[in-house]
């Protein structure tokens, strides 16, 4: 498994309100083909806000995903 996704699969899995199975296949591609100094969170806290997915490079920016 991967190491860059956070939390790891099985805290995801352990989520009160389940991810869909639609996000975790996008995670999954995401992990496969996009480079590795990627790093992928899965719905984080900030601040007030918990988007589901968090895609950062931290030499080039940062996307969020509702």
């Amino acid at each position: 498994m991967s190491n860059r996704i956070f939390p790891n699969w099985d805290q995801i899995s352990s989520f009160k309100d389940p991810i869909s199975d639609e996000l975790e296949s996008f995670i999954k591609h995401l992990d496969k083909v996009l480079i590795d100094d990627i790093q992928l969170y899965v719905r984080p806290h900030l601040n007030e806000d918990k988007p589901d997915l968090v895609i950062l490079n931290p030499n080039k920016g940062i996307m969020f995903y509702n």
